[in-house]
């Protein structure tokens, strides 16, 4: 008889269905059953050294989040990306480490430090490619991004460190036609993962690729920007952004241009409400020497004269500043890049400052990175 329950009880463990998996909810599953999507894994290093004239004391070059360690070797950005695609859902989870992801990320909470980008999509209407993905999203505002190997230069402007690389909310998006399409984001806030107060913001993209060499992006943002854990008197926030970039046929040749304008409304230091404004604009080129090497130039220009987005620490009334960044970059192996640049600041007032601890106008950088990607 015992034999007969042994039997029977292996005889029903042995039973495999083909369309349900019962599952002990008390250790994760990892089987996912069947699929029909498809995994990519790719990775990107940045390594990179600057060296920052001013020579700051506490070692980081102030309004940088990118490679802004002064005098140090050190890792701007690593990540792993991890993509799935399938018929009807996609999903992207891209954890990263590096200067970058400590400066930008310092304010989040710790579990959500070092997502890059994490999020999940489905595809709503198929025949008109209507998607809806959720989740820690690349930003749609500016022409510039964390990744240095997608930049026609290796820095990034200033008026870039002073705009999300990161949204976090749901996006919905689809194509209007074969060179036009349209993204509305609802968000979290201005580049943060939690929420700092109960509303939600808004922005709305508008995408146009007339070739596969062209693309113009404009861009809206609205939101509350009250911190209910600080500044009580930051509130809505408006945000417009239009850039270029273009690349030829034989890459020899790259432009891109960014102009944006932000107005936010505050209250002055007697309590009188007034909106403040801040706005950039930047122009870069690259041309080819040869197949192995290149040559590229920013000329950049960022104001914000009532200190809504930039925190200065001279004393200083407002923040203007014009600088210019020539880069030099060399190619060998394919998936990897070295670049070397020279950026200088010029401000309309002393809003850096120098070695001997005093305030200048000047700030002037040296930055060097070599990068490998798969």
């Amino acid at each position: 008889m015992n034999k007969f329950f042994t039997g029977l009880f292996l005889g029903l463990c042995s039973i495999q269905f083909s369309n349900a998996q019962i599952i002990n909810t008390a250790a994760i599953d990892t089987s996912y059953g069947e699929t029909d999507s498809k995994l990519s894994i790719h990775g990107f290093i940045d390594t990179y050294y600057n060296f920052d004239f001013n020579q700051p004391s506490n070692l980081q070059t102030p309004y940088q989040v990118s490679s802004a360690r002064h005098n140090e070797l050190n890792i701007n950005l690593a990540y792993a990306d991890f993509r799935l695609h399938g018929e009807n859902y996609r999903a992207s989870f891209v954890p990263a480490f590096g200067t970058y992801m400590n400066a930008n990320y310092a304010n989040e909470p710790q579990t959500l430090q070092n997502l890059l980008e994490a999020n999940a999509g489905v595809l709503l209407n198929k025949e008109r490619k209507i998607w809806l993905d959720a989740g820690v999203l690349n930003s749609p505002i500016t022409n510039e991004s964390p990744v240095s190997k997608d930049q026609l230069l290796y820095s990034r402007s200033i008026g870039a460190e002073f705009s999300p690389y990161f949204v976090t909310g749901a996006r919905l998006s689809m194509p209007l036609d074969n060179e036009w399409s349209s993204s509305f984001y609802v968000l979290n806030g201005w580049q943060q993962t939690i929420a700092l107060n109960s509303d939600k913001s808004y922005a709305l993209q508008f995408e146009y690729r007339p070739s596969k060499q062209l693309l113009v992006d404009f861009n809206l943002f609205y939101g509350n920007a009250q911190n209910t854990n600080a500044r009580k008197d930051f509130r809505n926030r408006t945000f417009m952004d239009c850039y270029f970039i273009y690349e030829n046929i034989n890459k020899t040749l790259g432009l891109s241009g960014d102009i944006y304008l932000g107005f936010q409304n505050t209250k002055d230091s007697l309590g009188i409400e007034h909106q403040g404004r801040w706005y950039n604009a930047n122009l870069q080129g690259k041309i080819a020497i040869d197949k192995e090497q290149s040559v590229a130039l920013r000329a950049e220009y960022f104001s914000d004269p009532d200190l809504m987005v930039a925190k200065v620490n001279t004393g200083a009334n407002g923040f203007e500043v014009f600088g210019l960044t020539g880069s030099y970059q060399f190619k060998k192996f394919k998936n990897t890049a070295f670049k070397l640049e020279l950026k200088s600041y010029q401000a309309k007032e002393a809003i850096f400052v120098n070695e001997l601890s005093q305030p200048t106008k000047y700030s002037t950088q040296l930055v060097g990175n070599f990068a490998i990607w798969f």
